[in-house]
């Protein structure tokens, strides 16, 4: 039990798959053990905005109304699904629910994001990546794809093509990483990462890393003597990147694994 707590000028948003119906009077009731510990909760804010699924039909016997006056249900439809960008021919987005039912879908605000290669972070950053031949361009959004920053990396100078790409971002440690795999002019593929550090101030990166020696030439699928089939990355807990790259080093593929990071960061020229 919270008791003689000070309640904060503050509003608590709490979103769960915990599901509500509506009793006879027309009141949201809940799990008993979910509305009671929310009820206990709502103690220590001016308001309690609880976003769950609402469910139809006749609910469980254990089911409760709250009793704080300052808890707010907002009903959300019991469903989850899939979202992919630009998946029908003409740009559309797609959203596949639990049913397996297919629907056109767009932002809140009747948009489409702008390329399949999307998603969120912790910070409740959206990443977006588009690429238009040597050009790849990091699209950043913080109200769902709404409006946009954009950073674009263009590597026409030293690439005649973009093998693979790939990349991450950490909203804890405000990082975005990118990885690029390119046939490079001279004939070899070379592996190279952009760091942008405190993307949430600049999209501006601060660090270009090249991966390996750059000196082989390979190829995806099977039957390739010399095989690179995808890029493969990630963030680690203390920021660190790990990295996929191939060189004439070993015969397969190796992981770059980042081990000391920089004390000062800056934006590198572009």
């Amino acid at each position: 039990m919270i008791k003689n707590e000070k309640k904060a000028n503050l509003t608590c948003t709490i979103v769960s798959h915990t599901p509500y119906f509506k009793n006879k009077q027309g009141e949201y009731i809940g799990l008993n053990s979910t509305v009671k510990e929310i009820d206990e909760i709502s103690k220590l804010f001016k308001k309690v905005l609880h976003c769950a699924p609402l469910h139809s039909g006749t609910s469980p016997k254990s089911f409760v109304n709250h009793q704080s006056k300052n808890i707010s249900v907002i009903p959300l439809i019991p469903s989850g699904g899939l979202y992919f960008p630009n998946y029908f021919v003409n740009g559309d987005d797609a959203f596949l629910d639990t049913n397996l039912d297919w629907y056109k879908a767009e932002t809140m605000g009747g948009n489409s994001l702008p390329s399949e290669y999307c998603a969120f972070d912790s910070s409740g950053a959206l990443h977006c990546v588009v690429r238009e031949s040597m050009v790849l361009k990091h699209q950043l959004s913080w109200d769902g794809g709404e409006s946009w920053l954009n950073q674009t990396y263009n590597i026409s100078e030293m690439a005649s093509d973009i093998e693979e790409w790939e990349f991450h971002s950490n909203g804890e440690h405000d990082l975005f990483v990118l990885n690029v795999r390119y046939q490079s002019s001279d004939g070899p593929d070379v592996d190279v990462a952009w760091h942008v550090r405190d993307f949430s101030q600049s999209l501006v990166p601060d660090q270009l890393t090249y991966l390996g020696l750059g000196d082989l030439d390979s190829t995806s699928g099977a039957g390739n003597d010399i095989r690179f089939d995808f890029a493969s990355m990630g963030i680690l807990p203390d920021g660190g990147s790990f990295i996929a790259y191939m060189d004439s080093s070993d015969p397969d593929p190796l992981f770059g694994v980042e081990l000391m990071m920089p004390d000062v960061y800056g934006p590198m020229p572009f």
